[in-house]
C-alpha cells in the first residue's frame, strides 16, 4: 500500500518533537497518541495505542524514516 504524504501540520509536529524519536524517552500520552496519529495518517493503518516499548519504537522509527525521507525530496 502506498504510503501518504505528511502534511505540514504534522511534519511540524514532528520537528518540534524530535527529541522523542532520535533518544529513548519516556512518551506523555499527547506526545504517543501524535506518533500513533501519524503513522495511522502516513500507512492507512488502523494501530491502536499502545504502552508496548517494543511496538511504540516500530512505529516511531516508522515515523521518523519517512520524515526523512519526506525532507530528502
Amino acid at each position: 500500500m502506498k504510503e501518504k504524504d505528511l502534511t505540514l501540520e504534522q511534519a511540524k509536529w514532528i520537528e518540534a518533537n524530535a527529541q522523542i524519536f532520535k533518544v529513548s524517552l519516556r512518551l506523555t500520552p499527547e506526545q504517543l497518541q501524535g506518533v500513533f496519529d501519524i503513522y495511522n495518517y502516513v500507512y492507512s493503518a488502523n494501530k491502536p495505542k499502545t504502552s508496548c516499548g517494543r511496538c511504540v519504537d516500530n512505529v516511531k522509527k516508522s515515523v521518523w524514516s519517512h520524515y526523512q525521507k519526506m525532507n530528502i525530496l
